[in-house]
């Protein structure tokens, strides 16, 4: 029997039941690499199954999808799907290497790689997903994950990260499968929820009505966590996510306008329900910025992105390839400059052991970087650090970089959202619910980087990726395959997909 949160619901299988091996084993492949990615910190750290060395398993996973992406383009060169992806991962590989050589007497060869490595990674995944030949059936094993994979982050983060935090009030606990890390655990559920949200969103008939009442649960179960989570940006940002999503949906303008309201006044209700009866979560201290928004304008992040323009005007040729990969404030740079800690930072202790002990820093980073103190805001130093994608790109890799890497988070929007249209239209809920969450959580993800070096968190970035590649996938398999319609017991025969 299918649940009402059913995966996909629709009565479409084509043609690629008789893909190439190769495809169906790479739909495989994806599918267990976003589990393991996601899950290994929890079965490592947490039950202790597996030694620490584990957690690096996204590492020659993401080498295999380069080598898939590689011989996928020695066979086929460029190829139609995903071309702007690929073009964009090249073009940003190239920019940082000619960063790198420019900046070869400050970078460093170990920050460096993992500054490519996090930035790349996604992409990777991505564009060898876009080109790996996945029939529909293939991209909804590679959503099936997505959603079962949603479903034990809301177990484990009720039953095992909820008595935990009750006990100890501390909201590291409420992480699901993500290792005492909330922030990537609440964004992952976010974008999960989008996911199943999509039903509400775009489909309609009794099929919509009857999970009413099971995503209304989903939902009220993400926005509890979030809340335990005390990830408040999360909670702001994402209900505004949302809203969008609605709106640039293909619904109905009285659809809309209803769930607008609906979401809008269950949000600001359950928040400030919630920042009441809870007053050590101190979620009601985010409107205090309302009324004074100096913290923000003094924070770190403003005067990290002032430094960088004083770093272009100090030495103007980081204006176009900047100082040099991990040179200044990503990832790359953090995890071997920063005494490391076990509990948040996989990487951090290998990072150290790897240095033999030597402290990694860079003249720019003491320069621009160290002298800013990251002053608590709302009892959070989230918003005031200096971490940001958009000042770490902008420093290391000049704007060049930056906008090559932006380009591609643009493109990968502007086509989920052409396909939420498309699918909307032609009644494909896989298509439709796969696109609205694509389209939702790079937005969010472009938000959330703000705040600190989310694009190159690969647990995060990764599983992201890799349902834009299977979104490509579904739009060339849907062009290419010769559809048949097969109705599903207690559902209406969809129609066949057409671009």
């Amino acid at each position: 029997m299918r649940s009402a949160l059913a995966v996909d619901g629709v009565g479409i299988i084509d043609g690629g039941r008789n893909e190439s091996r190769a495809g169906r084993s790479w739909a495989w492949l994806l599918s267990g690499s976003m589990v393991l990615i996601v899950c290994i910190r929890f079965l490592s750290e947490d039950l202790g199954l597996f030694p620490g060395i584990v957690q690096f398993v996204d590492v020659p996973l993401t080498f295999l999808a380069l080598l898939v992406a590689t011989l996928d383009f020695v066979r086929n060169g460029l190829g139609p799907d995903g071309l702007k992806l690929r073009l964009i991962l090249y073009l940003f590989v190239l920019v940082a290497l000619v960063s790198s050589l420019t900046n070869a007497t400050r970078v460093g060869l170990l920050p460096t790689a993992m500054f490519m490595y996090g930035f790349a990674a996604p992409l990777v995944f991505a564009a060898a997903t876009a080109n790996a030949g996945l029939s529909r059936e293939s991209v909804r094993l590679v959503v099936r994950a997505f959603f079962w994979l949603g479903v034990l982050q809301l177990a484990v983060g009720i039953f095992y990260g909820l008595p935990r935090f009750l006990a100890s009030s501390n909201p590291d606990y409420v992480s699901g499968t993500f290792g005492r890390n909330a922030y990537q655990f609440t964004y992952f559920l976010g974008v999960w929820l989008l996911y199943v949200l999509a039903g509400s969103a775009v489909e309609s008939g009794p099929k919509r009505r009857g999970q009413g009442f099971a995503v209304g649960l989903a939902a009220l179960a993400v926005y509890g966590l979030f809340y335990a989570a005390q990830y408040r940006a999360m909670l702001i940002f994402f209900t505004m996510v949302i809203l969008a999503s609605l709106w640039v949906s293909p619904a109905r303008v009285s659809r809309r306008m209803m769930q607008t309201i609906v979401i809008s006044a269950v949000s600001v209700v359950t928040l400030i329900a919630v920042g009441t009866s809870f007053p050590n979560l101190k979620l009601l201290q985010v409107f205090d910025l309302f009324k004074d928004s100096s913290p923000i304008v003094e924070s770190g992040k403003v005067e990290v992105a002032a430094n960088v323009v004083k770093m272009y005007a100090d030495m103007p040729h980081t204006a176009i390839v900047g100082s040099g990969p991990a040179t200044f404030s990503s990832r790359g740079y953090t995890t071997f400059s920063e005494t490391p800690d076990p509990a948040k930072d996989a990487a951090g202790p290998l990072a150290a052991s790897l240095m033999g002990g030597r402290q990694y820093g860079t003249d720019v980073a003491r320069r621009y970087v160290d002298t800013i103190s990251a002053k608590p805001i709302q009892g959070g130093t989230t918003a005031s650090s200096p971490r940001s994608s958009y000042t770490s790109l902008a420093a290391e890799v000049g704007t060049a970089g930056l906008l090559v890497y932006l380009a591609a988070y643009l493109f990968a929007v502007v086509f989920s959202y052409r396909r939420l249209v498309a699918s909307a239209k032609s009644g494909d809920a896989l298509g439709s619910r796969l696109a609205f969450a694509c389209f939702g959580g790079l937005i969010l993800l472009l938000i959330q980087s703000l705040f600190d070096n989310w694009m190159e968190t690969t647990r995060v970035a990764i599983p992201m990726w890799i349902l834009v590649g299977a979104l490509y996938a579904l739009k060339s398999a849907d062009e290419t395959a010769i559809l048949q319609t097969v109705p599903i017991a207690g559902t209406e025969p969809a129609a066949a997909i057409r671009r």
